[in-house]
């Protein structure tokens, strides 16, 4: 252990999510903002197994279902049926 060298940190440490949560409040940004990289990686990511669940929950063989990625909308009606919140009468969102 006496001659282990650390490896050079090559990823921006966070100051911590409570001060990068404060930080963002105040519409100032860390040097590697947003460290979460949401909108890149786990949006899409996200998106693609929520629309596999509705595939498999539909259970049809060879069911593909249709979006405009542009409208962000799901063309397919049994998948929007699961993706949209039937209100009760007389309420809307």
């Amino acid at each position: 252990m006496q001659d282990y060298k650390s490896p050079p940190n090559t990823i921006p440490r966070s100051p911590g999510h409570h001060k990068e949560w404060i930080m963002a409040c105040k519409e100032e940004k860390p040097f590697n903002y947003p460290g979460s990289n949401f909108t890149d990686y786990a949006g899409p990511l996200t998106e693609n197994m929520l629309l596999a669940a509705m595939a498999i929950k539909i259970g049809q063989e060879g069911f593909k279902i249709e979006c405009d990625p542009v409208a962000r909308t799901i063309k397919t009606q049994e998948a929007r049926d699961l993706a949209e919140r039937q209100y009760r009468a007389g309420w809307k969102l």
